[in-house]
């Protein structure tokens, strides 16, 4: 994610001023107060995911937002929001009720019609602000889902996209970034579909079988019982169907190579990250892998280089 606005950068005087304006061209109109305009500090992360929607990270102190019945009317485009709180609470209140955001949960807020918005002194939450037709689903399937989404089966699926979306550092290629979003646009259409009764649940879990397939391998790198026969069982079909499914959505190497790809580079990750203490054993468990020396092997032979070499040479680069 980019960061697109941090107070520490700006003059107090000029905090709210430049923070209203920050809000206004990220967020829908809406009027926004600050609790305690002496000590303001708000930061703004950004990650742009194609036409129709972006991911909006928001740090900061107490603030209250209105989105009133003027600011509905004056035209901006429909947006759903879709917001997981990270840190501190939330509280928006619509006219079907209270909706109370506390850290790890998933919520939908309608922007199209008139809502408030409040927040505690320390808040750390992320938004993701879609175009509804990108859904492909009408409005009162979209409110009807809005209560139950933890009844969905890829209710944890979700969240855990959320969070490494949260965690992406920087911004991705625009193409790359695009194809994140047309999965996570495939992902909520899933997770809304099956928090209800509607027909449209079988669809929507079939589009997203090989993304649900990725993200369930991406759980379980660090486990070296990770299988085909498993991850085939955890979605209900038979190795073979599993290995059709892989193809038709464009793999180019096989399941087995696509987890050792990642967890060598999950591995090479975590030498450059982690505390020096940290053994060079303990990050190949950590990665999936049992015995040292096929670790090591394998690791030369993808980066060219052993994993001590690898290690080394960041500490020599920090």
């Amino acid at each position: 994610m980019v960061v697109v606005h941090d107070t520490d950068s700006i003059p107090a005087p000029d905090r709210i001023d430049s923070l209203n304006a920050a809000f206004a061209d990220r967020e829908s109109p809406q009027s926004v107060t600050y609790v305690n305009t002496a000590a303001i500090r708000h930061t703004m992360e950004l990650f742009d995911l194609g036409s129709g929607m972006h991911l909006l990270r928001n740090v900061g102190t107490g603030l209250h937002i209105v989105r009133s019945a003027r600011h509905v009317r004056q035209g901006a485009p429909d947006q759903l929001a879709i917001a997981m709180q990270t840190r501190g609470w939330g509280l928006a209140v619509t006219s079907d009720g209270p909706v109370a955001f506390a850290p790890g949960g998933l919520k939908i807020v309608d922007t199209t019609k008139p809502y408030t918005y409040q927040q505690s002194a320390v808040s750390d939450h992320t938004v993701m602000l879609i175009d509804p037709t990108l859904l492909a689903l009408p409005m009162d399937v979209l409110r009807k889902a809005a209560p139950g989404l933890r009844a969905s089966p890829v209710y944890g699926l979700v969240r855990a996209h959320f969070v490494g979306l949260c965690n992406t550092p920087t911004d991705l290629p625009t193409d790359a970034a695009a194809s994140v979003g047309v999965a996570t646009v495939q992902l909520i259409r899933a997770l809304i579909t099956t928090s209800i009764d509607d027909p449209r649940r079988a669809e929507a879990m079939h589009d997203t079988e090989a993304v649900r397939i990725r993200m369930f391998i991406e759980s379980l790198l660090h486990d070296p019982t990770l299988s085909v026969e498993r991850i085939a069982a955890a979605h209900n079909v038979s190795a073979r169907q599993l290995y059709n499914i892989w193809a038709r959505s464009g793999n180019e190497t096989t399941i087995a190579e696509w987890i050792m790809h990642r967890r060598l580079e999950r591995a090479r990750r975590s030498l450059a990250d982690a505390d020096p203490r940290v053994s060079i054993a303990a990050v190949a468990r950590a990665s999936g892998f049992t015995n040292m020396s096929h670790f090591s092997q394998r690791f030369r032979k993808a980066f060219q280089t052993t994993p001590r070499e690898w290690r080394d040479l960041r500490r020599v680069g920090d």
